[in-house]
């Protein structure tokens, strides 16, 4: 890492093709397509290698997941120059619009977060604007809460993404609360909550799922239905559900996926496409985490 020169001046990138281009590297899973709220995640295999300082227009959070040991880094941010290591699941927090650059010395593996300022703003407080809300950067901070909630988004990813859009964009809104709480210029103080939604609109939003429930439901778009922000509908559901909107979600597509199993009309596979998981292995997974056998069991009586 030594012959690395760092002096060059930060390279503005404004889109994903540019980041694969400076990183010569494309992700091995990725949310891009798959119409997630607020956040995007790439998982990427790397060599002992790196990038010159970028600046980008959105944050973005790394961790590196799995290594043969702790990368040895030499990192350069806002005009500073340092060396130190960057621990498996520490976090690097970079700020929209801040100059940041590192390289490593051995093979790893990490996962990348691209979170929206103006998503973040709003999380909390939906009058609120980016230029309000300022995250500060971190460098290797462990926060085992941020890595765990990394690693939740990282396996909806790898077991197909698409019928687990509200559970991925509810660990997304807890992420941004506890990164507006520990990391910003203006830490959070989230209201509690005791209400509940009003019974017109529970039955709204419940007749909107059972209506949808084959599509990739999520909760930014239940809360507009409601014209609330998600943080406040997603509190206000369950003090009524006794359920966080997700887990409802997921206990309606089960009860369905049981109705259709009495009958021998579907395949099991088409019956977890018509009630909204991605493959028949997500229905199982789910199925039997909430019945106690599977689908083919259920069906066979």
């Amino acid at each position: 890492m030594s012959q690395i020169r760092t002096s060059a001046a930060p390279i503005r990138l404004n889109s994903r093709e540019e980041v694969d281009q400076v990183l010569d590297n494309h992700p091995i899973l990725s949310s891009h397509d798959l119409g997630w709220s607020g956040l995007n995640l790439d998982y990427r295999k790397f060599g002992a290698t790196g990038f010159q300082a970028t600046i980008v227009p959105h944050h973005y959070i790394t961790f590196a997941c799995q290594a043969e040991r702790t990368p040895k880094m030499l990192r350069y941010a806002d005009g500073r120059e340092w060396q130190d290591t960057s621990p498996v699941g520490s976090a690097i927090i970079v700020p929209a619009n801040f100059s940041y650059g590192q390289y490593w010395d051995i093979e790893l593996q990490a996962i990348t977060l691209y979170l929206s300022p103006a998503h973040l703003a709003t999380v909390i407080d939906e009058t609120a604007t980016p230029d309000e809300v300022e995250l500060l950067p971190q460098f290797s901070k462990p926060d085992p809460l941020l890595y765990q909630l990394a690693l939740g988004l990282k396996g909806i990813l790898e077991t197909g993404g698409q019928g687990d859009r509200i559970y991925a964009e509810t660990l997304t809104h807890t992420l941004m609360v506890h990164l507006l709480q520990c990391y910003s210029t203006r830490p959070a103080s989230p209201k509690t909550y005791t209400d509940g939604l009003s019974k017109q609109k529970l039955k709204l939003v419940l007749n909107y799922i059972q209506t949808h429930l084959d599509q990739a439901l999520g909760l930014k778009e239940l809360a507009n239905l409601l014209q609330l922000s998600p943080h406040y509908f997603a509190h206000l559901f369950k003090q009524s559900m006794s359920l966080a909107p997700h887990q409802y979600v997921i206990s309606q597509r089960v009860k369905r996926a049981q109705q259709l199993l009495k009958k021998q009309d579907f395949s099991i596979a088409e019956i977890a496409y018509q009630v909204g998981f991605s493959s028949q292995a997500h229905l199982n997974r789910h199925f039997k985490r909430a019945v106690g056998i599977t689908p083919g069991r259920y069906r066979r009586g």
